[in-house]
């Protein structure tokens, strides 16, 4: 495997022999049921990876994380996903841009919105609810896509949205 992390030192596999057995057994079965789909996994490069192989990077925060900011109440985080979202024609889409609104509405929104659903676990929710969102195709691309949701949150372009319902 010739995936790294961000500072340029190899990432160890994690997963136990047999455990990276049965994903290779699953990836090939998913494989032949779906031959069309191609590849669904990219390192950071963009190369194919094994479903083994990306379930082991998925552990290393410091291989997921491209780029996290915080401006006033909002979050801003770039992290690769290495599994393709495209889900269509063009090439994989395997970084996201978020941002979540973290002020005490927001994250008092998004820990009731989780107590509903999973009683006794809402408290345990760190960010607020998302108001943008965008995926990428490449790191250069996902830290200029970060980058300019920072610039976009310290002008203060980036609104919660119950403020879109004045409009």
């Amino acid at each position: 495997m010739a995936a790294a992390l961000a500072n340029g030192k190899p990432w160890r596999p994690s997963l136990p022999p047999e455990a990276r057995e049965k994903l290779d057994e699953f990836e090939q079965r998913a494989g032949a049921d779906f031959p069309d789909l191609g590849p669904r996994h990219f390192d950071r490069q963009g190369k194919p990876m094994t479903l083994a192989d990306w379930a082991e990077a998925m552990e290393d925060a410091e291989y997921r994380v491209v780029a996290n900011d915080v401006v006033e109440s909002w979050e801003i985080s770039t992290v690769w996903l290495g599994l393709n979202h495209g889900f269509g024609p063009g090439p994989p889409l395997i970084f996201e841009t978020m941002v979540f609104d973290n002020s005490p509405e927001g994250l008092a929104e998004s820990r009731a919105a989780v107590e509903a659903v999973f009683p006794g676990r809402g408290k345990a929710v760190p960010l607020g609810p998302d108001a943008f969102q965008n995926r990428y195709a490449t790191e250069a691309e996902a830290l200029k896509g970060h980058e300019e949701a920072v610039v976009a949150a310290t002008a203060g372009l980036i609104r919660r949205y119950e403020d879109d319902e004045d409009d």
